[in-house]
């Protein structure tokens, strides 16, 4: 009996860490969309579990791991252009193929009235290849 239970207490200890540095595998994606080079470095991406939890105090990262599963990288990034406006952009990446879809918002202007509806909008789309999304 005493076996019994030690083997249980020690498989519990060990697998509290089974998940541990989950994140710090993600990988850092070099993609070439619609002729132009990006990359993004996924490790410096907010879980949506983590960044959910600040969504009442107007605090959203900007950079956001949406999802993570056996067979897409979904990720999301928010970007300040150079005449002061700014853009969300959403992206897929196939880990199987290496394909990244991409859809970009509106322009906007923080405090503008359809800021919201621009912020939300996604009439633009990419997409292009990636490598390291494995």
């Amino acid at each position: 009996m005493k076996n019994i239970l030690g083997i249980i207490v020690l498989s519990f200890l060990l697998s509290g860490n089974a998940y541990a540095g989950w994140f710090d595998k993600l990988p850092v994606l070099a993609c070439k969309i619609d002729g132009h080079n990006m990359t993004f470095d996924l490790r410096k991406y907010t879980p949506w579990e983590k960044a959910k939890k600040s969504i009442g105090k107007n605090k959203l990262p900007r950079k956001l791991l949406m999802k993570v599963t056996d067979d897409v990288y979904d990720f999301a990034n928010r970007a300040r252009n150079n005449d002061g406006t700014e853009q969300n952009y959403w992206w897929v990446v196939n880990r199987y193929t290496g394909i990244i879809d991409g859809q970009a918002s509106y322009a906007w202007i923080v405090g503008e009235e359809d800021s919201m509806t621009k912020m939300l909008s996604r009439p633009y789309t990419f997409n292009g290849t990636c490598k390291g999304a494995k």
